[in-house]
């Protein structure tokens, strides 16, 4: 399946550039900016992501297990 010319998938976080916000993400043998729609999540690096869109250069994700919490 793909959305916006990326496949839908999985990643892995690899750096938090802004807490809360921006992530350095490790998909599909490239790295990406990596955010999230509207939520924030305190993600770490090693976490899992699931990517399921693309804002310019920026990938859409969510976390898929319950290793990120949600910070409201």
């Amino acid at each position: 399946m793909t959305f916006g010319e990326i496949p839908v998938g999985t990643g892995k976080i690899q750096q938090v550039l802004c807490e809360g916000e921006e992530w350095r993400v490790h998909y599909r043998a490239t790295y990406w900016k990596g955010i999230t729609e509207g939520a924030t999540y305190s993600l770490q690096p090693g976490d899992s992501v699931s990517v399921v869109g693309r804002v310019g250069l920026k990938l859409i994700i969510r976390p898929i297990s319950s290793e990120a919490s949600l910070n409201t």
